[in-house]
């Protein structure tokens, strides 16, 4: 019951989309946290057990606020109780190095 997963990105990044990859006929509905976070329930209110589903996700990078690094952590939650409940967070992140496009006339 109330399976949720939450987003969180590094600052540089910034939320376009998120939508499943097949046609799920579960919910998606996301709200806006603070911190460039946010908070997506999944089928609520119930997601059936051992239902699957996939998803895309799209950030666009920030043109003014330049990290040396992207990240992005998926952590997924529900009522339900679980024996591995730190199998459920992943962590992606990525050096970035910046290429400046000059144009003269």
């Amino acid at each position: 019951y109330n399976t949720s997963l939450l987003l969180r990105s590094s600052s540089n990044l910034h939320f376009s989309s998120l939508m499943f990859q097949d046609t799920s006929p579960a919910k998606l509905e996301c709200t806006v946290l603070a911190g460039h976070r946010r908070l997506c329930s999944v089928g609520y209110p119930v997601f059936r057990s051992q239902a699957k589903v996939s998803f895309t996700l799209e950030l666009e990078f920030s043109c003014s606020v330049l990290l040396d690094h992207a990240e992005v952590v998926l952590e997924a939650n529900s009522d339900s109780r679980e024996v591995t409940p730190e199998d459920n967070v992943v962590r992606l992140s990525t050096p970035i190095r910046y290429q400046p496009d000059l144009f003269l006339s």
